[in-house]
């Protein structure tokens, strides 16, 4: 990651909220609920307008 801005890098480290999110609820039957995904919805978001400038 030391070879790439930091504004190229940093969406791609957000991706690991969802990633965790998609894999509880695959791997370990975690309940996805709805504050759940409107959470990582929002931090998806954040980063989109984030790394836009």
């Amino acid at each position: 990651m030391t070879k790439f801005d930091l504004s190229h890098a940093y969406p791609f480290m957000a991706l690991n909220f969802v990633i965790v999110l998609i894999l509880s609820g695959w791997l370990l039957n975690e309940p996805l609920s709805v504050s759940k995904i409107v959470g990582t919805t929002l931090i998806v978001i954040g980063t989109v307008v984030v790394a836009r400038g």
